[in-house]
């Protein structure tokens, strides 16, 4: 609930900022309401972007950069800084998901080994596929138990991190958030688009 709130404070507190800033109004005190709000909810740092007609009107970061081992090395943020994009990355994966079905390249509820070199299938339950709707809303029945920088524990004859790659429950009915559906869907996208997606985010997205 705590991160919830602090998210929902954030919209808002930006949603006025791009107000004022976007009109030319004094922002200062709107950042010393989003500097109390970090402090309130010990958020580390944050960095803030308005863009109206195209142009960055402000452009901020607050907080700081940590070293979750040693606290002392933490600096401030600078305004050119460089996120780890992370999780973010998903919603990028997914808007080139929806563009190729707008497209008719593929359709949510198709079987993903329509566009896969390799099979996915939850071994417990075979019969039921897999399909790109239940990747994107993490009801897929994969998990994250083996999950890297590759696709190698979904090769079927790397059979013990195979299996364990599956919860033993029907693909489609059950949430359980995994980075490697969305893995799966950059894969989908390169083979559909012909394209490494970094290429394919750059010239398309």
């Amino acid at each position: 609930m705590g991160s919830r709130i602090i998210i929902y404070t954030f919209l808002a507190l930006i949603a006025h900022l791009s107000c004022m800033t976007c009109y030319g109004q004094e922002s200062i005190s709107l950042e010393d309401e989003i500097q109390k709000v970090m402090a309130d909810y010990q958020a580390i740092g944050a960095s803030v972007v308005v863009v109206k007609d195209n142009e960055i009107c402000y452009h901020h970061t607050f907080g700081y950069n940590p070293d979750y081992n040693d606290p002392t090395l933490r600096n401030p943020i600078p305004d050119d800084g460089i996120f780890w994009i992370a999780s973010v990355s998903k919603t990028f994966i997914s808007t080139a998901i929806m563009q190729l079905v707008e497209k008719k390249k593929l359709k949510l509820d198709d079987d993903v080994n329509r566009y896969l070199n390799f099979t996915v299938k939850n071994p417990h339950y075979a019969d039921v596929p897999v399909t790109i709707r239940m990747l994107l809303c993490h009801r897929s029945s994969i998990n994250d138990k083996y999950y890297g920088w590759n696709l190698n524990m979904m090769q079927s004859e790397n059979e013990k991190e195979y299996v364990e790659s599956f919860n033993n429950y029907k693909p489609g009915t059950k949430f359980a958030y995994c980075n490697l559906n969305y893995s799966l869907l950059g894969a989908i996208i390169e083979n559909v688009t012909g394209m490494r997606f970094d290429h394919f985010s750059a010239t398309t997205l």
